[in-house]
């Protein structure tokens, strides 16, 4: 039996993480890793990694900070397109 949506979404969160810091050689492993726990066709987990996690520089005093933001779209809700 695979993993449960919970498990994949906490597994992509951390894998997304050391995707934004990887090298391209390091990618392809990261990417065949996950490919491997998870079930992903490639191309959709690369897509999934690329999308997740940014990495964000901030500067304070001439010093520039880099960290990887987590990226969380809130969901659209429905437009009601009848019965008005």
């Amino acid at each position: 039996m695979g993993l449960d949506m919970r498990t994949k979404k906490i597994l992509l969160e951390e894998t997304a993480k050391r995707y934004c810091w990887a090298s391209k050689k390091e990618k392809t492993k990261i990417i065949d890793e996950f490919t491997a726990t998870t079930g992903y066709n490639r191309k959709y987990a690369i897509h999934v990694l690329k999308n997740k996690a940014v990495l964000h520089t901030s500067a304070f005093n001439n010093v520039k900070k880099v960290s990887v933001k987590i990226i969380n779209k809130p969901r659209k809700k429905r437009t009601v397109n009848f019965g008005k």
